[in-house]
């Protein structure tokens, strides 16, 4: 069964209009999220994906809806490349983490993760959701990422849950001292059993996108 994707659900009927607009409106060679949010069209494509009042409503939510925009416009720029994460190569990569920096990988990309494996929550007190993906986007070359994580995307759902996170390179570099022994282990009533995993933190997600991008292939 072809898997929903993030990108197709919230964008298909607006990318082809609305990002290459923000692509002629941004200045050449500075496109980041402080940069997009001041475009015009960003504004209108924002008032097209939610209320008008949205960011007198809830700050936060209009946060989510940037960063999640910024890293839809930065995978459509890069072609849309998504990647499958391989779940025996991402064991080993948890195991036996990597001593270099970034593995080399596009600007911008959709990284799938195995269906039901990584959980995670969006809040404290809220409900546990499957890690369905990742968009992760460089912020420089070989210096940092920003990491829009999907949770609970399923049939029958209207959206999706996600967690932003942006860390430069140190902070990439430092988000290994951040795990949980185990690493990953799971949080959850009868995770262990089932074999889940869990992200708790800013810096293990930032771990896990770098592991990931190590474990993914084309």
């Amino acid at each position: 069964m072809i898997r929903l994707h993030p990108f197709e659900l919230v964008f298909s009927d607006y990318a082809g209009t609305f990002f290459p607009e923000i692509r002629a409106e941004a200045p050449e060679g500075a496109m980041n999220l402080a940069t997009i949010a001041k475009l015009q069209s960003t504004q209108r494509l924002l008032r097209e994906l939610g209320s008008p009042d949205l960011a007198e409503e809830d700050a936060g939510a209009v946060g989510e809806y940037l960063a999640l925009l910024f890293a839809a416009y930065r995978y459509w720029e890069a072609e849309e490349p998504t990647l499958s994460v391989d779940r025996d190569r991402l064991t080993r990569a948890i195991q036996h983490p990597p001593t270099q920096g970034l593995a080399a990988h596009h600007d911008a990309c959709y990284l799938e993760f195995p269906e039901r494996w990584f959980w995670a929550t969006i809040g404290e007190g809220q409900p546990h959701e499957p890690l369905e993906g990742m968009f992760v986007v460089s912020t420089g070359p070989h210096t940092g990422i920003t990491v829009v994580a999907i949770l609970g995307l399923r049939p029958g759902r209207e959206g999706f849950s996600q967690i932003t996170v942006t860390g430069g390179a140190d902070a990439v570099a430092a988000a290994s001292g951040t795990m949980r022994d185990p690493p990953f282990a799971p949080v959850m009533d009868g995770g262990l059993a089932a074999g889940f995993k869990s992200v708790t933190s800013d810096g293990e997600l930032l771990h896990l996108a770098r592991l990931a991008l190590e474990s993914a292939a084309e």
